[in-house]
């Protein structure tokens, strides 16, 4: 029975996780022409946008999402003030 399980596991571990996604492994040190294409292009430098550009930009994005839903749950808790205190206002008409 544990031979069985053993190759159910074996087949199980074989099987890929995504098929559509093809793993490239290298069998031994990239050709010229590889090197030559991973290799940094200077004319394209220029383009290239920097790193730390990119996470202020992100940093503002979240400071203003955080301030929208502060401002969305303040205006929130606002009216609903505003709601209890009218209710508060107009039982204090009713019993008088």
């Amino acid at each position: 029975m544990q031979g069985g399980l053993r190759a159910f596991a074996k087949r199980v571990v074989a099987v890929p996780r995504f098929p559509s996604v093809q793993v490239r492994r290298m069998a031994g040190e990239p050709g010229a022409r590889e090197k030559a294409l991973l290799a940094e292009d200077p004319a394209l430098k220029e383009f290239q946008s920097t790193k730390g550009t990119i996470q202020m930009i992100k940093r503002f994005g979240d400071v203003l999402v955080m301030a929208v839903v502060a401002g969305s749950v303040y205006e929130i808790y606002w009216r609903v003030e505003a709601r209890s205190a009218a209710r508060a206002e107009e039982a204090a008409k009713t019993t008088v």
